[in-house]
């Protein structure tokens, strides 16, 4: 009886401990995209208060690449890219690649769907 009634005890202080500072309330519901002041290709169809961290020109560049791949623009995705590009493969290939070599791949396989629409949920 003494131990069940020492761990309830014990129990009990450990629940009641809470050093979590209350956080003010707010009512600000503008997603980042609404924010921006630069134009995004892309709007969120998903709204929630993810982190900030990333800039507006950076968030750009990105969601510009997506825009270009969906566009069929690989020459436009490729102002993106770096001289030498790594790539992961969901199946687990790993290549690394040149430029020129990788807008070769992607141009094909792009080439080889009839559209494509991103649904851009949140970044």
């Amino acid at each position: 009886m003494k131990k069940f009634l020492f761990c309830l005890s014990l129990g009990s202080i450990l629940l009641s401990c809470n050093n979590d500072k209350e956080k003010p309330v707010t009512t600000e519901t503008t997603s980042t995209a609404e924010k921006s002041t630069v134009e995004l290709p892309y709007t969120a169809s998903y709204t929630s208060s993810w982190s900030t961290d990333v800039s507006d020109t950076d968030l750009k560049t990105i969601l510009t690449t997506y825009k270009d791949w969906s566009d069929g623009n690989i020459s436009g995705l490729q102002t993106a890219m770096g001289d030498t590009v790594s790539v992961d493969m969901y199946t687990g290939d790993h290549f690394k690649l040149s430029k020129a070599d990788l807008a070769k791949m992607w141009g094909t396989y792009r080439d080889s769907l009839s559209s494509v629409k991103i649904d851009m949920q949140g970044w």
